[in-house]
């Protein structure tokens, strides 16, 4: 895996809060760098789904799980959510660890 590659997956881990606000954040917001920001959602889906175009995400069994994540978090559904929930970001993370192999 491209040291570059891993290296912005383990920032979309660590680079932004677990945190639920009780506001709903918008990009304006002063501090937005939480999970629960659709965008954030949007960004590692894209670069999952990069990962795997790319070769970067190659393991078949890897490449299922990311799949199953990517169909999730694009569903309209999760669109339709008002609020992102806990259970979504822990979800999240677990297929940054995937990845990453936990790093």
């Amino acid at each position: 895996m491209n040291k570059e590659f891993r290296e912005d997956l383990i920032r979309y881990r660590g680079g932004y809060s677990d945190e639920i606000p009780e506001e709903i954040l918008h990009s304006t917001s002063p501090n937005n760098n939480f999970k629960v920001r659709k965008s954030w959602f949007q960004g590692l889906v894209a670069h999952l789904e990069n990962g795997i175009v790319f070769g970067e995400i190659t393991e078949p069994d890897t490449i299922r799980k990311v799949e199953r994540g990517l169909r999730r978090f694009t569903s309209e559904r999760f669109r339709q959510k008002v609020r992102t929930t806990r259970r979504d970001i822990q979800y999240a993370n677990l297929l940054i660890e995937l990845v990453t192999g936990g790093n």
